[in-house]
């Protein structure tokens, strides 16, 4: 015996989303969507009323009706007891091997190792994904590979218009980095929209990125925002604790902006944002100097005409010099912080100042 152990096979079943029950339009239909072995793939499944074929029928109705049924189930106890919704998954997950191991190991062979996703910026905005359909078919079931088009519930395609090139603010001057070249460290927001700590280069820089580009969302508004604070200050002379850009984010194919790149503000002893600090362990003459410094940061921001805008806990990192940093100058609002009708005001910023000023414990 050579001494080398054998290969051992397995896979990774990891559910996601699924479409069925109460929430959702239609009742003929349903899917499940899953990560099988690193591939993200979409199960859609129609009702025996949508097909032709009326093999495959038993006492209990055809094996896609009560599917249907069960994932609804699944989904609708999902917010209520995670525990049943678990055990649901688990045999709805074993249903799924049972009939599709063969068509799914074509795309998802089984693993010898485990699997370590990518952590490029551009694999999480742009994941592969693949549709199969479970259907009788002459009287047995089988699950095969669909069209995205054939799908239960059709994905919106989120990709940059290629008809819209981004124009920087006047004087703003970034390099400009690939999608494919920026490293994930800690995602805080995933999906579509791509906020992280991420490594590019020998810098860690925070990024925010969105799939179908800079100007989809409020990350234009944000790039603008930073530069008249960066112009604004080297006017003045003076610096302030808001991160500086530091590059443009493209796509690794087109060459579209996606979003930007800037400095990333290390947490403190105490953590990271204002809301994620246990308050009750910060000392009083702490506090006060953080609010001061957001007082001092918001006045600067007023005398040079601009607001921070969804000014809130969430919204200020503490630094390892505790130190207070206000992070997120895209404007909007946020319940319990600024109304709606007054953001982007003097009002709106002395409200959330107010409630900062209650949230550190002092009184206004």
């Amino acid at each position: 015996m050579s001494g080398e152990l054998p290969y051992v096979e397995f896979s990774e079943f990891i559910a996601g989303g699924i479409n069925a029950g109460e929430h959702v339009d239609f009742d003929d239909r349903a899917d499940i969507r899953f990560e099988l072995n690193g591939k993200q793939i979409t199960l859609s499944v129609f009702a025996s009323s949508l097909d032709g074929d009326n093999g495959g029928e038993n006492e209990g109705g055809r094996f896609e009706d009560q599917f249907i049924l069960d994932l609804a189930e699944a989904a609708d106890i999902a917010m209520d007891d995670m525990e049943e919704y678990a055990l649901l998954v688990d045999d709805i997950a074993m249903s799924i091997m049972e009939i599709g191991a063969v068509p799914f190991a074509k795309i998802a062979p089984p693993l010898t190792v485990p699997y370590f996703p990518p952590t490029d910026l551009h694999s999480a905005l742009y994941p592969k994904e693949y549709d199969f359909r479970l259907q009788t078919v002459d009287g047995k079931l089988a699950i095969f590979p669909i069209s995205p088009e054939d799908a239960a519930y059709v994905r919106k395609e989120y990709v940059p218009d290629p008809n819209f090139t981004y124009g920087p603010p006047a004087g703003l001057s970034l390099p400009r980095y690939s999608s494919k070249d920026i490293m994930i460290k800690e995602e805080y927001l995933g999906g579509i929209f791509s906020a992280a700590k991420a490594r590019v280069g020998s810098r860690i820089l925070f990024c925010k990125a969105f799939a179908s580009g800079i100007n989809h969302s409020d990350l234009d508004k944000e790039v603008e925002t930073h530069h008249k604070i960066y112009q604004a200050c080297i006017k003045a002379g003076i610096q302030l604790r808001i991160p500086q850009l530091r590059g443009l984010i493209v796509h690794a194919d087109s060459g579209a902006v996606l979003g930007f790149l800037r400095d990333f503000v290390e947490p403190g002893e105490y953590g990271g944002t204002l809301s994620q600090i246990r308050l009750n362990n910060v000392p009083q003459k702490l506090r006060q100097k953080w609010l001061l410094q957001i007082s001092e940061t918001m006045g600067f921001l007023h005398s040079f005409g601009l607001f921070w805008g969804d000014g809130k806990a969430a919204n200020v990192v503490i630094d390892p010099n505790n130190d207070a940093w206000l992070i997120d100058l895209a404007g909007g609002w946020t319940n319990g912080w600024v109304d709606k009708t007054v953001t982007g005001t003097m009002e709106g910023e002395n409200q959330a100042l107010r409630r900062m000023t209650t949230y550190l414990g002092f009184a206004n």
